[in-house]
């Protein structure tokens, strides 16, 4: 935690400083591949890839997913986490076939541990539709964003702020005359 408020108050090197040695002291209180420690170096990933530094990012989040596996069944949960952060690690480094496939994986993950109609299924849908829409593949963000908000509207309802983002999103997507059922 002292990390990441050194992190908001813009003192960089003693934030990774202080994320380094709690990682450090989990490995040497629990050991490498206990649960604590894969999230302290999670919060370490998303620290490197919020100052830009991709590559080390990445390089920690292909360790955290290797002893994810070794750890974790592959379908759990964390996994999924991981890679959507690998996924966004690999789209700001232009690396985008190694995103989508990220973000695929992610969405098998979480689908075969929600279901298809649950929330966590729509965040991932929502992720993908923003993936597409970025790289100029505008039918298939279409076809995800409209997954995301029908899932969202049964979820939180049509009035959540979540729900409107992404109706106002589909509304700029559709086409004149266009009309979704359901939508």
């Amino acid at each position: 935690m002292l990390g990441a408020a050194l992190n908001k108050q813009g003192e960089y090197d003693q934030a990774e400083s202080m994320y380094t040695t709690a990682i450090k002291l989990w490995k040497q209180n629990v050991g490498e591949l206990h649960p604590s420690v894969l999230k302290s170096e999670l919060k370490l990933a998303s620290f490197l890839y919020e100052k830009g530094n991709y590559l080390e990012s990445m390089s920690l989040l292909k360790l955290i997913y290797k002893k994810q596996r070794t750890l974790l069944r592959t379908l759990h949960v964390d996994v999924a986490e991981t890679l959507n952060k690998m996924a966004a690690v690999s789209y700001r480094m232009g690396e985008y076939l190694e995103a989508e496939e990220s973000l695929l994986k992610s969405l098998t993950i979480i689908e075969s541990n929600f279901g298809k109609e649950h929330f966590k299924s729509g965040e991932v849908f929502s992720a993908l539709m923003e993936f597409y829409s970025e790289i100029g593949k505008n039918q298939l963000a279409k076809d995800y964003c409209i997954k995301a908000y029908r899932i969202y509207c049964k979820a939180f309802g049509e009035n959540n702020i979540k729900t409107q983002n992404l109706k106002k999103i589909l509304d700029v997507m559709n086409e004149p005359g266009d009309v979704i059922e359901g939508v």
